[in-house]
């Protein structure tokens, strides 16, 4: 769990520093420009390669998707691995039938006992956090004169020392 936890803090480590970087040389409204174009590119990325998962289009892979976005992927998938994909009619018609959705679902599971409080004490968590590196970064420029590029690289160790820090706490049992 630390390790899963350390790769959601690579970007406030490294988003810092590129950030910083962008706003220095091209202007802060150049940052929103980068994030555009790079959600973008992600985005088809995922289109393209991400195939579909969802056991009532596709059973346990054996079945084609008809949406031809998601059935490139899933294709290659099915020609590239070892398993044996052939199955018998009865259970695909059985994994073939609509699941009904519970819209109220996640819901309950974040208003119930065991999920809540720990919900709660993360998000305030991460909020102080978040405001106190926006905080930090608005007192380094009056207080300090510092440009956004100095900003970013003092912010590396705010991201680091999380990386670090929630690496060692997932070792602890």
């Amino acid at each position: 769990m630390g390790i899963f936890q350390a790769g959601l803090l690579v970007p406030v480590a490294v988003g810092l520093v590129i950030g910083g970087g962008i706003a220095g040389s091209l202007g802060w409204k150049a940052i929103f420009w980068f994030f555009a174009i790079y959600s973008g590119a992600f985005l088809c990325l995922l289109i393209i390669l991400l195939p579909e998962t969802l056991r009532s289009i596709v059973a346990n892979g054996s079945r084609t998707p008809s949406n031809p976005l998601t059935r490139w992927p899933l294709g290659f998938y099915q020609k590239t691995s070892k398993i044996q994909w052939q199955q018998s009619l009865e259970r695909q018609s059985l994994l073939a039938t609509k699941k009904k959705i519970d819209l109220l679902g996640p819901l309950r599971i974040l208003l119930s006992n065991h999920a809540a409080p720990i919900i709660i004490f993360l998000a305030v968590y991460y909020a102080v956090w978040q405001m106190s590196i926006t905080a930090m970064s608005f007192l380094f420029k009056s207080r300090y004169g510092l440009t956004e590029i100095q900003i970013g690289l003092t912010l590396i160790a705010n991201g680091v020392g999380s990386m670090v820090g929630t690496l060692v706490t997932g070792k602890i049992p």
